[in-house]
């Protein structure tokens, strides 16, 4: 890749030596951060930033992602240091997967009368709702991974395309079982997202009659107990299954969860992965996730928000789809897909925004492998921080492999979807 894994790969490689800071950083995490010239910030991007101001700050940008550490940090780093090109503050805040504290984080942003609002949300109806207030209130919303329906109520919805992923997650999910399981799916019914990604995860498994689905089990979407409720009834129930298919985070936590306290020999799969999911692929208690492409997502949010700060507008289109990133404990695969190009919607004006890093990798004549640079050595400051260093060695030999699978079909009438017929 001509980026040479650029920061999301490093971020992947890095998750490892933040299992044992994360919790420190969600503790810390609901405070808000003030960043506009903290320099480790561009160090790495699964470094937790050292706050400089713990107060709120009239007009800044509010940054509200899921947590500070894994690709939510690289997402975070990205927004911050291209807000600081742009002598632009940002306040950052988490909200640990809950709903509930996305909401207040929200309000929080609104009360402060924020000039934009970037959020990488969890929960569209919920997310739907901040954004119609935060309208209401003048103050424009940014939206990165999962986005909303309809349109109009956020300036920008730069969503990951978890789509393009799902047959090529499939096959990998097929190659590790050896083409032969007897797998079940946990997922939440009535959330149409999960049930499209079951459904075409169920379709690319078709081609290979020993790769059985023995049941799909409607679980709850947030609920971590109630879901470990749920995995442990059908795994009582069922006990041929050896294999799990995720549809979201919360829900691959609940089942690695009862893995461990059961000490089931279990291959776990997630559709959705989140920053915990990341880690515990890295960890191998995990085997596959579909990942956002937080730098491309991270980087796009700040080209908008300073867009919409100097000229009213971004200059593109409301929707932007990256493709997601698949991450197994082996290796890392990217399925490179060109972001829509189209002319923009009726009223706005501008081009869509690019995706050079996606674009580029297209382009590699040798895309077999990619060395990731690893730093060797994590110190900490006397303030708790964790420090990397700025210059690892050049001779480390923590690398992982990386794939491309190049997927050309894209349907412009789809917003950017790709066209799996």
């Amino acid at each position: 890749m001509i980026k040479k894994a650029a920061g999301f790969f490093l971020a992947m490689t890095m998750v490892l030596s933040m299992i044992g800071c994360g919790q420190k950083a969600e503790q810390t995490g609901t405070d808000p951060i003030v960043s506009g010239s903290d320099p480790a910030i561009e160090q790495s991007a699964t470094m937790t930033p050292t706050p400089e101001v713990t107060e709120t700050v009239e007009g800044g940008i509010y940054l509200i992602i899921p947590t500070e550490v894994g690709l939510s940090a690289q997402e975070e780093a990205e927004v911050i240091s291209g807000a600081k090109k742009e002598g632009y503050q940002v306040v950052v805040k988490t909200y640990g997967n809950d709903t509930a504290k996305q909401t207040e984080a929200f309000d929080a942003a609104i009360s402060a009368n924020a000039s934009v609002i970037i959020c990488d949300n969890i929960d569209k109806n919920a997310t739907a709702e901040s954004a119609q207030k935060a309208r209401e209130a003048g103050i424009p919303t940014i939206l990165m991974n999962k986005g909303i329906e309809g349109s109009g109520l956020a300036a920008a919805q730069i969503l990951t395309d978890r789509f393009v992923c799902i047959p090529r997650l499939a096959g990998l999910f097929a190659e590790k079982t050896g083409k032969v399981s007897n797998y079940a799916f946990i997922y939440t019914a009535d959330n149409a997202d999960m049930a499209d990604d079951v459904e075409s995860f169920s379709e690319a498994l078709a081609s290979y009659g020993s790769m059985k689905n023995v049941d799909r089990v409607n679980a709850d979407e947030f609920n971590l107990e109630a879901v470990k409720e749920t995995v442990r009834q059908l795994l009582a129930e069922k006990p041929e299954i050896d294999a799990l298919v995720c549809a979201n985070g919360i829900q691959a936590h609940a089942v690695t969860d009862v893995i461990e306290e059961t000490e089931a020999e279990l291959i776990v799969i997630c559709l959705d992965g989140d920053d915990e999911v990341s880690t515990r692929v890295l960890g191998g208690k995990i085997y596959a996730s579909i990942v956002k492409p937080a730098e491309d997502l991270g980087v796009t949010a700040i080209k908008d928000a300073t867009a919409l700060l100097k000229n009213g507008t971004t200059g593109t289109n409301e929707r932007m789809y990256y493709a997601g990133m698949i991450l197994t404990t082996n290796e890392i695969v990217t399925v490179v897909s060109p972001t829509p190009t189209e002319t923009p919607e009726p009223g706005t004006t501008g081009t869509a925004s690019d995706a050079s890093s996606v674009q580029d990798a297209s382009g590699d004549s040798d895309l077999s492998s990619v060395d990731v640079e690893i730093p060797d050595s994590t110190d900490t400051g006397d303030d708790g921080t964790d420090i990397i260093d700025e210059d690892p060695d050049e001779d480390t030999d923590g690398t992982l492999p990386i794939e491309i699978v190049d997927e050309e079909n894209y349907d412009d009438g789809m917003e950017g979807r790709p066209d799996m017929q």
